[in-house]
């Protein structure tokens, strides 16, 4: 049984969490800052979608802290890119470092507001928590698998992003769940992993859409992408056990 004490507590370990990260990106612009209250938000989500699925409209109220915050890290990542794919052009660079200052300064301008939103939802998904049982919670996990599935099945590379987000709803649940679960987390997060990795590449390319550093970076997706569909392969036996 998945108590609600258990889910009140990993709720208020977010509102926390999401305000320290909140409060430190206004002290400093920190970009891990930014970069782990993203993750938190990603937790309160999945979270709401796990134990309250219709309290949906209550956390979208935080959707447009996260696609703002999400507009800083593109532009924070896209510079990281340059620099390790080595795309030698000011002229990006300097657009990216631009974007990245103005929407900071931006968004630090509205930090003691986006910690009152999270407060509010918290206090709304709280509300209406209820104890689950373990057959309701095995039954999630599932079902989430075998989403996740389907999508690695759909023609390759359409669904990698979504699938992506999928493993890590799944990650990021998986601590509150009652006794333990045939889930092989180790397995779960190496594979996200990977699909970040082509992520990366495929953003990297998109930068210099022309070149040799495209085509090397062409290359590359592919050599991501065939290492994706091994890993991906039999992913239901491997996800639920512990073989990878």
């Amino acid at each position: 049984m998945l108590k609600k004490k258990k889910q009140r507590k990993y709720l208020q370990k977010r509102r926390h969490a999401i305000r320290c990260y909140l409060a430190d990106f206004a002290a400093s612009s920190s970009p891990e800052a930014l970069h782990q209250l993203r993750v938190e938000i990603k937790k309160l989500r999945a979270f709401a979608r796990f134990v309250v699925p219709k309290a949906g409209e209550a956390v979208e109220a935080l959707r447009k802290m996260f696609r703002k915050a999400g507009q800083i890290r593109e532009a924070d990542l896209n510079l990281l890119l340059i620099k390790k794919y080595r795309l030698a052009n000011t002229t990006l660079e300097a657009g990216q470092s631009r974007l990245l200052q103005q929407r900071s300064r931006s968004f630090r301008a509205y930090t003691a507001y986006y910690g009152g939103q999270t407060g509010k939802v918290v206090a709304i998904l709280v509300q209406k928590l209820k104890p689950l049982r373990n057959r309701r919670v095995r039954r999630w996990f599932k079902d989430q698998l075998r989403k996740t599935a389907t999508l690695l099945a759909a023609p390759f590379p359409c669904q990698l992003h979504n699938a992506r987000k999928k493993i890590k709803a799944l990650l990021y649940v998986h601590g509150l769940a009652p006794g333990r679960l045939p889930l092989n987390t180790d397995y779960l997060h190496a594979l996200q992993e990977h699909i970040g990795r082509w992520h990366d590449v495929v953003v990297a390319a998109a930068l210099v859409p022309e070149g040799k550093a495209h085509t090397r970076l062409q290359r590359a997706q592919q050599a991501e992408e065939r290492r994706i569909g091994e890993a991906a392969r039999d992913f239901m036996q491997k996800a639920s056990t512990g073989t990878a």
